[in-house]
């Protein structure tokens, strides 16, 4: 069986047209096709914001800490502190845009 990087050069190397895709090889291109389809994620994309800040909290923690005793409630604190940090920022940077900067920069 041919591998697909050695058909892309046997047949780019030819000079033809390298066979037809189809719809099942292409069928989702991370980062290029949105999944609007598969689930209306563009309306909960915020939510990741959780696991995220808990993977970061496990991955620092595990290497900060010198004995794993209080592991899960220094994960659980600094999780915590990540969440309130980036809402808090958020809402910062809508105050200022919304009120500020509008004041201070004339139409």
């Amino acid at each position: 069986m041919i591998s697909l990087p050695e058909l892309l050069t046997v047949t780019l190397a030819a000079g033809t047209q390298p066979l037809a895709w189809s719809a099942s090889v292409l069928a989702y291109r991370p980062f290029i096709d949105p999944i609007d389809e598969l689930i209306d994620a563009h309306r909960l994309w915020f939510l990741l914001l959780i696991p995220l800040a808990l993977l970061v909290s496990m991955a620092y923690k595990a290497v900060r800490i010198p004995t794993m005793q209080d592991f899960w409630r220094q994960v659980a604190v600094m999780t915590v502190q990540i969440v309130v940090a980036i809402i808090g920022l958020g809402a910062a940077s809508f105050i200022v845009i919304q009120f500020i900067v509008p004041r201070i920069v004339p139409h």
